[in-house]
C-alpha cells in the first residue's frame, strides 16, 4: 500500500457525513478527540473534521468488485467457490470488515460488495458472524 492508499475514514460529528483523510488524535484535558484532515492540497489548505471515534476505520487497500474502496467497519458480502474433488462448492458469507485476517477471505473470494457499514446500517448486522 503506497502512502496514497493510507486513509482513514470517520463520521463528522458537525455534519453527520463521512470525510476521508489522516487520522489525528488530540489529547485536550485527558480527553481523546479524533479528527480527520482532508489531503492537503499543497499550500497547506486542508480542513480537519473531529470524527464520532467509533466511526473510524482505515482502508485496508482492497476495493470491492463495484471499485469501492472497503473500511474496518464495512459489511461486505462475500461470494465465492472452490472446485473440488467431488464437485463444486459455493458460499456466500456476509461479515463485517474487523482485522486484517478479514482481508484473507476477502481475497479468496471470487466477488465482494460493499453493503453498508456498522454506522449508517446496524440492520444489516443480524446474521452476521
Amino acid at each position: 500500500m503506497n502512502k496514497e492508499e493510507i486513509l482513514h475514514r470517520g463520521k463528522s460529528i458537525n455534519t453527520r457525513k463521512w470525510v476521508t483523510g489522516d487520522l489525528i488524535h488530540r489529547n485536550i484535558w485527558g480527553t481523546i478527540y479524533y479528527y480527520i484532515r482532508t489531503e492537503d492540497n499543497g499550500f497547506e489548505q486542508y480542513e480537519e473534521f473531529q470524527v464520532f471515534p467509533e466511526t473510524v476505520g482505515w482502508y485496508i487497500g482492497i476495493k470491492d468488485g463495484d471499485n469501492e474502496k472497503l473500511f474496518i467497519k464495512d459489511i461486505v458480502r462475500l461470494y465465492g467457490g472452490a472446485h473440488l474433488n467431488d464437485g463444486t462448492f459455493e458460499y456466500d458469507e456476509t461479515i463485517v470488515i474487523e482485522t486484517y485476517d478479514d482481508i484473507f477471505k476477502i481475497l479468496e473470494s471470487k466477488y465482494v460488495k460493499k453493503i453498508g457499514n456498522i454506522s449508517d446500517n446496524p440492520e444489516l448486522l443480524e446474521g452476521v458472524k
